[in-house]
Parts: structure tokens; C-alpha cells; sequence
């Protein structure tokens, strides 16, 4: 599952590879990323970084579209104490409730999403407000998070 708006990051990182293998790698050693799709389910997202830490010896890993698989990401690489870069993923459990010293996250959370629209929503002196969400881990986080 690689929605269309994900290629930007395949397209990041195969350009920072490319710079980075062609300035003699990392401490002399080239870089290789080896990606596999975890179909958007927790089960597979489990397998799947398991496949890649054991059978394929990577170091770190990097990715995971939804939150949900994100999380699932995050309790993996604790218990590996493994470095896991959330790339998509947007609930704020990664780095908060759930996050862990091997979790960093790429994009802004539905923390700092919502932190932006209020101010914007309250110029507006609306006293109702409805929301409409995804009802997965994303969508009930911003809600959760815009109520708060």
C-alpha cells in the first residue's frame, strides 16, 4: 500500500542515498534501503519488521503509513532498541503516550495540526462545532486533541 503522495519520500530518501553512497557511504560503507509493504495491517507490520531486522540485518528502520502500524513500529522498536523514524504517521501516541528513546517522528502530529487550526477556528466565535474523522487511531487523536 504506497498511496501516491508517499513517492516524494521514496524519492527523498533514494536522492539522499545517492549523495550519501557517492561520498563514500557511511564510515566507508554504502547504504542500502530495503523496503517492504506491511499492507496497512498490525499484524504485517510485526512480520514485516521482523523480516527486516533478522533475515535482512538492517539497522534502523524508517517508514510506516498509518498510525496504527506506526504504533505498532514504536513498541517494536522498543522492545528491539531499535531507531524508528515515523515517517507518515500522525497520532501523537508515537512520541507521547506510547513513544520510547528509539521513536522520532518526520512529520508534525495531530498535536501540532490541531495547535495551528485553533487559534484560526476561534477568530471565527462559532460557539458548535462538527467534526468529521477518519474513526481510526489519526482521525479520534485530532479529535480527541481539537476538543482538548
Amino acid at each position: 500500500m504506497v498511496p501516491a503522495f508517499l513517492m516524494p519520500y521514496r524519492n527523498g530518501w533514494n536522492l539522499a542515498l545517492d549523495q550519501i553512497n557517492a561520498a563514500c557511504g557511511v564510515n566507508g560503507n554504502k547504504l542500502e534501503v530495503v523496503s517492504r509493504d506491511d499492507k496497512g495491517n498490525p499484524g504485517d507490520t510485526v512480520r514485516v519488521a521482523q523480516e527486516l531486522v533478522t533475515r535482512e540485518q538492517v539497522k534502523l528502520l524508517f517508514g510506516g503509513y498509518l498510525s496504527n502500524t506506526g504504533l505498532v513500529f514504536t513498541d517494536y522498536a522498543k522492545q528491539r532498541r531499535i531507531f524508528y523514524l515515523a515517517a507518515e504517521p500522525l497520532t501523537d501516541k508515537i512520541v507521547w503516550q506510547d513513544g520510547n528513546k528509539y521513536t522520532y517522528r518526520l512529520r508534525p502530529s495531530t498535536y501540532m495540526q490541531v495547535d495551528m487550526l485553533v487559534p484560526e477556528a476561534a477568530k471565527l466565535h462559532k460557539k458548535r462545532w462538527a467534526l468529521v474523522y477518519p474513526n481510526y487511531e489519526y482521525g479520534q487523536s485530532a479529535v480527541a486533541t481539537f476538543k482538548r
